[in-house]
């Protein structure tokens, strides 16, 4: 857990964590979107 904060410190290796977490934020909510609109006319 110290390991992880003192990487946070960092403040390039912040922006970059937070930057992936975005990537991976709007493909889950895009992939979401997706399963629910192909979901729901083919019942």
């Amino acid at each position: 857990m110290d390991k992880l904060f003192t990487f946070l410190e960092s403040d390039q290796n912040y922006a970059r964590v937070l930057k992936w977490a975005n990537v991976v934020i709007v493909a889950v909510a895009i992939y979401m979107l997706g399963v629910l609109l192909f979901a729901f006319p083919n019942k």
